[in-house]
């Protein structure tokens, strides 16, 4: 006598997985939503205005941090001059405390805007490519690091203005400091505007020695 299982035993398909027991759905209608998805991601990225523009915005990343790193020379040298003219005008004091407070943060912020430039350079990939984060990351640090940067900028032309009018210098000396241009970007990338804050004058020149 034979034992065996027969195809119409009940307690045999009862056996069976689900996945051998009824047919599985097209894999087409499971697919259209998922292709229906990224066609719209696609097409989005590709109206998202600067695309393709990352290459460019690097680079303007970099020449700000070489710039913002060039006026840190200068910005020490005129902290020197400026200590050394309190004892002859103790109303300085205050401006030249001041000034060594934004040459600190000056300094702090070259190691981070080069932390960024190397954040922004490492974006890349076939995901970034296709949800545009590439680009958009890039921007965002562009626009974060030229405010800091312009934040120092303007607090040293503050300085300049108060010792240009502290001490009486001439009104030429005045103007070229007070006409100094201020806090000016545009906040659409790579359309940045070049920061060039470094005024005309030195704080020497302001002293008159």
């Amino acid at each position: 006598m034979a034992f065996g299982y027969s195809d119409d035993d009940p307690f045999t398909r009862m056996d069976q997985p689900p996945s051998l027991m009824k047919r599985s759905e097209p894999m087409t209608s499971r697919l259209w939503p998922v292709l229906l998805l990224l066609f719209v991601i696609v097409s989005g990225c590709r109206t998202y205005g600067g695309y393709g523009t990352e290459d460019a915005t690097l680079a303007q990343i970099e020449q700000a941090n070489e710039q913002f790193t060039a006026a840190l020379s200068r910005a020490e040298t005129e902290a020197q001059v400026l200590r050394a003219a309190v004892g002859r005008y103790p109303a300085l004091a205050p401006v030249a405390a001041g000034y060594e407070e934004t040459l600190a943060r000056h300094r702090a912020l070259i190691a981070r805007h080069e932390a960024l430039l190397e954040q922004a350079a490492a974006t890349s990939g076939l995901f970034a490519w296709i949800m545009q984060t590439r680009y958009r990351t890039i921007s965002r640090i562009f626009g974060g690091l030229l405010a800091e940067q312009q934040v120092v900028y303007d607090r040293y032309l503050d300085a300049y203005e108060s010792v240009a009018r502290l001490v009486g210098a001439p009104v030429a000396w005045i103007n070229a400091v007070t006409t100094s241009p201020r806090s000016r970007y545009y906040v659409v990338p790579p359309q940045y505007e070049a920061i060039r804050q470094t005024p005309t004058v030195s704080i020497r020149d302001l002293l008159g020695s």
